[in-house]
Formats: C-alpha cells, structure tokens, sequence
C-alpha cells in the first residue's frame, strides 16, 4: 500500500508550496497524518489524500524530496494506525 501511495503522489507542487488554485500539497497530508493521534484520524487522511491524488495533474521536480516526505507520512500512519 505504501508503494502504490507513493506512486499517486509523486505529483503536484514542490515542497511547503500551495497549487495556484489554492488546493493542498503532498506536504499538506504529510502534516495532517503527523498531527493524527487513532487510526480513524489516519484512514480519514488517506481518503482525503486519495481523493485529492485523482485530481493532482503536475508532476513533481525532485522525486528525492517527495520519497522523503511520503517515508515521514507513512510513519506517521503507521503509529497513529496502532492506536485505537
């Protein structure tokens, strides 16, 4: 899953940037996972994130910047996953 995640999001804007139509960035979800504290917060993120992937047409410049900030996001799923 983390795989196909990453593949769905190696688009969009460059790190800590908003879209010119004012839509979030790949460091947006990355935030709102670290800030989740259960699993349900986490599983709403990824519907949000997934939903957002589908209309995300740029592709990103530095696939370096976002292998890194998709290794924090999936962390960050990972523990808020365990907690119920």
């Amino acid at each position: 899953m983390r795989f196909a995640l990453f593949l769905l999001l190696a688009c969009g804007d460059g790190p800590n940037k908003t879209t010119v139509r004012g839509e979030p960035t790949l460091e947006t979800f990355e935030s709102k996972m670290c800030a989740c504290r259960d699993a349900a917060c986490a599983k709403a993120v990824v519907v949000e994130m997934a939903a957002w992937s589908k209309k995300v047409k740029a592709v990103r410049d530095n696939l370096e910047d976002t292998a890194k900030t998709m290794q924090r996001y999936n962390a960050c799923m990972a523990s808020a996953s365990r907690k119920r």
